[in-house]
């Protein structure tokens, strides 16, 4: 069986006297959600792993371990919200500086300003590194009138009828709110604000939050990546939580030179991607 494609998620192994029995021999689903609506991730094979991409009107958390970069799976995900007409609204991990940010949505989608100026792409500087004299570049720890409240509102305001990507690092957030803070303004955003086509994305790296706030983003998720590196230098993902899709699968991930930059392993039986196809 060398080489040939297997299921990786994991099963138990019960043995009785008629034979070998394993399960679960399908993932437990709720009945009472199956997605019909999806959000393409951009990434080949990736789709497929969380049987259609992010649920559209939902919430997806990526963990990371801070040695496997979440960045080229946000930038995929950016870049097809946009091509969609999707207003977006990203707060940028540190780590991401504006230069090489600008720089990617330039290679990827087009002019920042442009996508600034038409109320199309919203920036919410919590880590205090961005110059906010253009449009829609907003800086909570620095101006009294950019609460975040206020500026979630004003987002809400300018975005119009256009449906809403946001992408959130949560450690960028951590100087300016507590973690009381944190969750009140989640709640808020979505019962005020989220439109029933709006999907949000919260990532950061688990380690660096506390141990009861890691544990609220993970149980208000609808889906749950998590990605790492081993000590070979392989990185890997896993699907933890999702109503659709392969529960519990993990999958390599490979980085190449042209676009979209990197793939996910296909699972067994998901048939040919519409961008390629993982490998």
């Amino acid at each position: 069986m060398r080489g040939v494609d297997h299921d990786t998620r994991t099963y138990e192994v019960n043995f009785s006297d008629r034979g070998i029995r394993i399960s679960p021999r399908q993932r437990t689903r709720s009945v009472e959600f199956v997605p019909e609506d999806f959000m393409s991730t951009g990434v080949p094979g990736l789709d497929d792993l969380l049987g259609g991409g992010m649920v559209e009107g939902g919430t997806m958390l990526l963990e990371h371990d801070g040695r496997a970069s979440p960045h080229s799976m946000l930038t995929n995900m950016l870049a097809e919200a946009i091509a969609a007409d999707r207003a977006v609204t990203f707060v940028p991990p540190v780590e991401l500086p504006p230069k090489r940010l600008e720089e990617i949505i330039a290679e990827r989608v087009g002019s920042m300003d442009e996508l600034l100026d038409e109320d199309r792409f919203f920036l919410v500087d919590f880590a205090n590194v961005w110059e906010n004299t253009r449009r829609n570049v907003f800086k909570p720890q620095e101006h009294d009138n950019d609460h975040p409240a206020a500026v979630f509102r004003t987002v809400d305001d300018r975005r119009g009828d256009r449906e809403m990507f946001t992408a959130i690092n949560v450690e960028a957030q951590l100087p300016a709110l507590t973690n009381d803070q944190l969750r009140q303004l989640r709640f808020w955003e979505e019962e005020n604000l989220h439109l029933p086509g709006d999907t949000t994305v919260y990532f950061f790296n688990p380690d660096t939050l506390g141990d009861t706030l890691a544990p609220f983003y993970r149980n208000g998720a609808w889906q749950i990546l998590r990605t790492w590196v081993e000590e070979t230098g392989l990185q890997y993902l896993t699907v933890e939580k999702s109503p659709a899709g392969y529960l519990g699968a993990t999958r390599l991930v490979e980085y190449t030179d042209e676009k979209p930059y990197m793939q996910i392993q296909r699972p067994p039986g998901a048939g040919e991607s519409t961008e390629g196809g993982g490998f």
